[in-house]
């Protein structure tokens, strides 16, 4: 690996690292509650996965959004199980979520909705999240 492969890997490592969540003990097998919170004024967003129960996904997803800024981040989609995802246009509005037991189907969702609502063509994946 060259070291401009090596650099973009370690910088990617860096920017998603914060976003990522897994206890030590929860890494083992789902499914699991997942979480995708979404801050409209920045289009930043963070998510989580847990088997500690909704309410925990919930409140990582806000913290990790939190952490990159944000001040109005608001979970969006969250579920048990399954896939979930978030689309949006970059860098601001519309956006919008998806759940389904693919993650096809979780992504489908999500285009649809942030075309829906004015996104257009310039929607695109931002997050999918396998809580299965």
């Amino acid at each position: 690996m060259n070291i401009v492969k090596k650099l973009v890997l370690v910088a990617a490592c860096a920017v998603l690292s914060p976003l990522v969540s897994a206890g030590p003990a929860e890494a083992v097998g789902g499914p699991y509650y997942g979480a995708i919170a979404y801050s409209e004024s920045t289009a930043k967003y963070g998510y989580a996965w847990t088997g500690a129960g909704q309410a925990a996904a919930d409140a990582r997803a806000r913290l990790y959004c939190q952490q990159t800024g944000a001040t109005d981040c608001v979970v969006r989609v969250s579920a048990y199980g399954g896939w979930i995802a978030l689309a949006t246009t970059i860098p601001s509005n519309p956006w919008g979520w998806g759940r389904a037991g693919t993650r096809q189907g979780a992504v489908n969702f999500a285009l649809s909705g942030c075309r829906t609502y004015g996104g257009g063509d310039a929607c695109a994946l931002a997050i999918a999240v396998d809580l299965t």
